[in-house]
């Protein structure tokens, strides 16, 4: 292990941080009844801990934006280990049609459709709650970033300013979104 990963674990150690990692786990449906749930934990700790290491700016006077940034890396990190498991599981079921039970197949259909619904839900609340906290300036680029998928270049030659006026933007955002996701996990 780096000094630099010992850097970043202690950080994450440190103000209760380690909330950020219970706060994707939830997102994920992932509770500690699933039988890998100790393991993604150590991932998300380990994710996290890369993302201290590569975040280009100073942690230290930009910690929410940090946060934000650490967020998405460790979901990211947990939905390509859960989706590689899939692959590999998919690998190994028989795939003779006398194999297949219909009955287990449509429940999990159903269950994974519950759970797409449901994180749909999740990102609508979040995103309409986030909207409404926002300036105006800010709104336009929520929605040029998350509805129109644009990235911060196109969004700030679209409004007439400058990238850093963009970024500034994307960071006071980012600010607003880790507080409405605290409150969302509080309640």
């Amino acid at each position: 292990m780096t000094n630099q990963t010992n850097e970043g674990l202690t950080f994450l150690l440190q103000n209760n941080r380690e909330k950020l990692i219970f706060g994707v786990l939830k997102k994920m449906t992932l509770n500690q009844s699933h039988p890998l749930y100790d393991d993604f934990v150590q991932e998300a700790r380990l994710a996290f801990s890369a993302a201290y290491d590569h975040y280009p700016k100073s942690i230290e006077t930009n910690e929410q934006s940090f946060m934000v940034y650490a967020y998405q890396r460790v979901y990211w990190r947990l939905l390509d280990l859960i989706n590689r498991q899939s692959n590999q599981q998919a690998h190994l079921e028989p795939t003779g049609d006398d194999s297949v039970d219909i009955t287990d197949s449509i429940i999990d259909l159903t269950l994974q459709t519950q759970d797409t619904i449901a994180e749909k839900l999740f990102t609508e609340q979040l995103f309409k709650t986030l909207y409404d906290l926002c300036s105006n300036v800010e709104q336009h680029y929520l929605i040029d970033c998350y509805i129109r998928h644009r990235s911060v270049t196109k969004i700030a030659a679209s409004h007439h300013v400058s990238r850093q006026t963009a970024y500034n933007w994307r960071n006071n955002v980012g600010k607003k979104a880790l507080l409405v996701i605290a409150q969302m996990n509080q309640e």
